[in-house]
């Protein structure tokens, strides 16, 4: 028999042995994850990518549709994002994030960067800061153009960077910002 040892209503469950259960919705269904590619809507491109392997610490890569501001001498800014709910539940990859940033770049034309930090109680704060503030750093990589992401390199402009969240998200931004 597994015996909870703590519930935190709506967002998870964690058993004894140290097992934590998500609950990403208020049936407790997991959050349905949108895979990278093409958005047959909007024509938006994204690609996931692992930037601190030790950790497997990752990101969301979103660009606008057709993609022509990567060799335009007037390239897209670049969004920098961090999800919100709580610090223990959301994710870069899952479907009201990317319909959030979807719908955000329709109006914007940025490249956004959705940072997918590691969530508590398994990793407790301040592991979200040190994710995030490690994510802006790997961003700045690529302020010569050389680093190791080619979409970062050739397509946002790293002279127009912005940094934004929701609800935790954006506790976060702004921690990483000062």
């Amino acid at each position: 028999m597994v015996t909870r040892s703590s519930d935190f209503p709506p967002f998870f469950e964690v058993f004894k042995g140290s097992r934590i259960q998500r609950h990403h919705s208020l049936d407790g269904a997991p959050a349905p994850v949108i895979p990278a590619g093409v958005d047959p809507v909007t024509g938006i491109q994204t690609k996931d990518l692992v930037f601190l392997p030790e950790s497997g610490v990752s990101a969301r890569i979103f660009l606008p549709s057709g993609v022509p501001q990567c060799s335009s001498p007037h390239k897209s800014p670049l969004l920098v994002h961090y999800h919100g709910r709580g610090f223990c539940s959301g994710s870069a990859f899952d479907v009201s994030t990317h319909k959030y940033i979807t719908s955000l770049i329709t109006l914007t034309n940025a490249v956004v960067v959705s940072v997918e930090y590691r969530l508590a109680p398994e990793n407790p704060l301040p592991i979200a800061y040190d994710d995030s503030f490690a994510a802006l750093q790997w961003i700045a990589s690529h302020s010569t153009g050389h680093g190791p992401e080619p979409w970062l390199n050739q397509c946002p402009n790293l002279n127009r960077i912005f940094i934004a969240g929701e609800s935790a998200g954006a506790n976060i931004a702004h921690h990483v910002a000062v």
